[in-house]
């Protein structure tokens, strides 16, 4: 039996990435909420 699932590991992981490309791509353009945030954000709604 397995003490954690990597299912759940890899929901973070992908969350995490698709909030620092949202976030990467509001930086190059000035926007106020950036990469931190929006990893934060993502990463936490999962």
């Amino acid at each position: 039996m397995l003490f954690f699932e990597p299912e759940i590991y890899l929901r973070v992981v992908a969350s995490m990435i698709a909030g620092i490309i949202i976030g990467l791509e509001r930086t190059v353009y000035n926007k106020p909420a950036g990469i931190r945030t929006f990893s934060l954000v993502s990463v936490g709604s999962t």
